[in-house]
């Protein structure tokens, strides 16, 4: 009887000890970030964030109110944190970085250096590493995840698929020229 008695306390220690879902994030709360943009600006950094619309992004063809499977939201701040922080004023939901497939920055950065930009991102816990980064060539940030392309329904989707593919390309060519050499 006192065994029983002593696991039952253990077992109740045990459950409040062991709770579930301490740290969850409910996905009506998040604003899916699928691409980032960072291009300069007179302020510090301007931030572009390319965000799944939940709502759309299901269906194929538009969604039920016809609007767009991706929402591109824009922010200037001192810093990239600073900037993410302000987008919160024009999304409804927290920016959660955590899927973000493609970086691009702009030229004017990228020129002027990136390591204040990737300081960030590597200490960002949010971030993970499996993304593409990319430079804006003759332009903006915010100009190439404004892009809509009719092949892939999500624009930062059509990025990515075009650099792997860019990517198996220049494999095929610098193979071939490795084999006939």
């Amino acid at each position: 009887m006192l065994e029983r008695k002593i696991l039952s306390v253990l077992l109740i220690l045990c459950l409040t000890f062991t709770p579930g879902c301490w740290s969850r994030k409910e996905l009506n709360e998040l604003a899916v970030v699928m691409a980032l943009g960072i291009d300069t600006h007179e302020n510090g950094y301007a931030i572009s964030a390319q965000v799944l619309n939940s709502a759309e992004a299901g269906s194929k063809k538009g969604g039920s109110m016809g609007s767009l499977p991706a929402v591109t939201y824009k922010s200037v701040g001192k810093t990239i944190p600073d900037a993410l922080q302000r987008m919160l004023s024009m999304a409804p939901r927290m920016p959660y970085l955590s899927h973000v497939r493609v970086l691009v920055f702009g030229e004017d950065l990228a020129r002027s250096g990136v390591s204040d930009v990737l300081d960030y991102i590597s200490r960002n816990h949010q971030l993970r590493t499996d993304f593409f980064m990319l430079v804006a060539k003759n332009g903006k940030a915010a100009e190439i995840l404004e892009v809509v392309t009719p092949f892939e329904y999500v624009p930062a989707n059509s990025l990515y698929s075009s650099i792997l593919i860019s990517e198996k390309n220049g494999r095929r060519r610098g193979k071939s020229l490795c084999s006939s050499s």
